[in-house]
């Protein structure tokens, strides 16, 4: 298991979201400083012309939309802002089964997160738009060895009200990926001497069948019990 590739959200329990503010606005629309992301179902098809750009303002505002869904566990909203053919490689999968199966894990490792910041970043083409958002990531476990939150910077590209990729960035300055340090390496280590006959990276891999959830659920609530 690589340091830099955990899923979040995910991102993400019941906790309130404290989210950039962007503006949500159709391509080639005036934007509207009061106006939110439209849900791919039921925003109207763009024109051939309108299609061919995606405003800054409106990939912002899917982005965090999509972050708040994910962090109140919303599986209907979060994937209605997902591309069929989407690319994840920070976050569960992006299927709705497989959000749920993702979500479930993090539940099950007491891990939430609350979207921070999201910010323009450099995109390929009109056509897409990328935002750069920060979130910060909680957990029991890490708390209870006395670890301060972390960060995680993504970054998500938009196309037409919909999200195309959402890749984890390892080496922004002000948002170091550090979930190993603060999350798994206390658990790790406590598994070692609790259950020296698995690995948290044996683990890791079998977090979403039943089995694998129930593995987390038992050892996670051991280690708050002993720590």
């Amino acid at each position: 298991m690589t340091r830099a590739r955990l899923p979040l959200l995910l991102l993400i329990a019941s906790l309130a979201v404290t989210a950039c503010t962007p503006t949500a606005t159709e391509p080639g629309a005036t934007p509207s400083t009061e106006a939110t992301a439209p849900s791919p179902e039921t925003t109207a098809a763009p024109t051939t012309a309108e299609a061919t750009t995606t405003s800054p303002e409106l990939a912002s505002a899917v982005a965090s939309s999509y972050l708040q869904a994910a962090s109140g566990r919303d599986l209907e909203a979060a994937a209605s802002y997902l591309s069929e053919t989407v690319f994840l490689d920070w976050g569960p999968a992006g299927t709705a089964e497989e959000l749920a199966a993702g979500w479930a894990w993090e539940d099950a490792f007491t891990v939430s997160h609350m979207l921070d910041t999201c910010k323009d970043s450099e995109s390929p083409s009109a056509a897409i738009e990328v935002v750069q958002c920060r979130l910060l990531v909680e957990s029991e476990v890490a708390a209870a060895a006395g670890n301060d939150p972390a960060h995680v910077c993504i970054e998500v590209a938009v196309e037409e009200s919909v999200i195309k990729s959402i890749i984890a960035l390892d080496s922004e300055a002000d948002c170091p990926m550090n979930y190993w340090e603060y999350m798994f390496v206390p658990f790790s280590d406590w598994l070692a001497e609790a259950h020296p006959e698995i690995t948290v990276q044996e683990m890791y891999a079998d977090r979403t069948s039943s089995e694998g959830l129930a593995l987390w659920t038992a050892y996670t609530q051991e280690f708050l019990a002993d720590n």
